[in-house]
């Protein structure tokens, strides 16, 4: 009989998908992912313990087109936008994201 562990198991399709991450300030309650040419919201979530993972879908990672808006819940301090922020290209089968990953671009 044999016995197949699924940590030898190599996945026969890449599934290539954006990711990003973002280390939220101290005083950061809310991020919101902003699609720049679009307008369009991604998504929006409290930032809890400050590192916040995403995917996103592949074409975030071609060009840099997102921004990152932080805010918090009782206005005093201003806002922070990050602009032109991108996505880097990760396969969704192996990816760990305790695993350093190559920047955008590199």
């Amino acid at each position: 009989m044999h016995v197949v562990s699924i940590k030898n198991a190599i996945p026969e399709n890449v599934i290539q998908v954006g990711f990003v991450r973002v280390d939220a300030q101290q005083e950061a309650e809310r991020l919101m992912f902003l699609d720049r040419n679009t307008g369009g919201l991604l998504f929006h979530c409290s930032t809890g313990t400050g590192i916040i993972d995403r995917f996103v879908p592949l074409s975030y990672t071609v060009d840099p087109v997102l921004m990152v808006v932080m805010l918090d819940d009782d206005a005093q301090y201003s806002g922070k936008i990050f602009d032109l922020v991108q996505a880097t290209t990760v396969d969704l089968a192996t990816f760990n994201p305790a695993d350093p990953f190559p920047e955008p671009g590199a």
